[in-house]
């Protein structure tokens, strides 16, 4: 297994591959971040939301 990693390492497909994997990990962390930012956001909203109802009780 570890002779087939450093053949492929070697071989002009390695720069593609390595390329293929920044790009997924570049989408993965947008993803991750737009995840976070519109969690906070719902959050502030419901928050918000909780509020007003809370007050319209009384």
């Amino acid at each position: 297994a570890s002779r087939d990693r450093t053949t492929t390492q070697n071989s002009p497909h390695s720069d593609s591959q390595t390329w293929k994997n920044l790009m997924f990990f570049k989408k993965y962390i947008l993803t991750q971040v737009t995840i976070i930012l519109i969690s906070i956001l719902t959050l502030k909203t419901w928050h918000k939301i909780v509020k007003m109802t809370y007050i319209f009780s009384f």
